[in-house]
């Protein structure tokens, strides 16, 4: 199972910082408490560098301006409860 949901593009032509929300959140254990999101650049031939980590709490959670156009995705990386994440809305913003 991939903890990767899928990538965009970037062109950092705005400056605008990049974010992830997450609404209705729950996993496979009942309640959540908060997911470790860490964002990443694809790189053809190489490994993909972090941008960082972020914990989410069923809302935003922002990791500023990259300042580096490219194809991001984030990764889920821990989970409070269970080992299953559910999310009735994901919004990623660039």
């Amino acid at each position: 199972m991939s903890n990767e949901p899928c990538r965009w593009n970037d062109t950092n032509a705005d400056g605008a910082w990049t974010g992830v929300y997450f609404e209705g959140c729950s996993t496979n254990s009942g309640g959540f408490q908060q997911a470790g999101l860490m964002l990443r650049k694809a790189v053809d031939w190489q490994p993909d560098p972090s941008k960082g980590s972020r914990t989410n709490y069923c809302g935003w959670v922002d990791w500023n301006d990259p300042n580096d156009a490219g194809s991001y995705y984030f990764v889920l990386e821990s989970l409070s409860n269970g080992s299953r994440l559910s999310v009735n809305k994901l919004t990623v913003g660039y």
